[in-house]
């Protein structure tokens, strides 16, 4: 039960890879509160589910937030 409440944590590097930006992008997005995050012993540690948000609200379908999905996606929407 308790696993199950426990957050998934990401390093900023990670989490850069995923969202197509930079691990500085990363950084400054946490520090404005864009997405949740911690600093611990010099390293970034961000919140997966705030990427997930992150990600939904900027219209990104791809799962892993490249942005060719979302071309893709729109590419493949006016084949039809």
């Amino acid at each position: 039960m308790l696993r199950s409440l426990a957050r998934r944590w990401l390093l900023a590097e990670e989490a850069a890879r995923i969202l197509g930006v930079t691990p500085r992008h990363v950084r400054r997005l946490a520090t404005t509160g864009v997405l949740l995050a911690r600093r611990l012993g010099g390293l970034w540690w961000v919140d997966a589910d705030s990427v997930e948000h992150y990600l939904t609200k900027r219209g990104w379908c791809n799962r892993y937030g490249t942005r060719g999905g979302r071309l893709q996606a729109e590419r493949e929407g006016r084949r039809r």
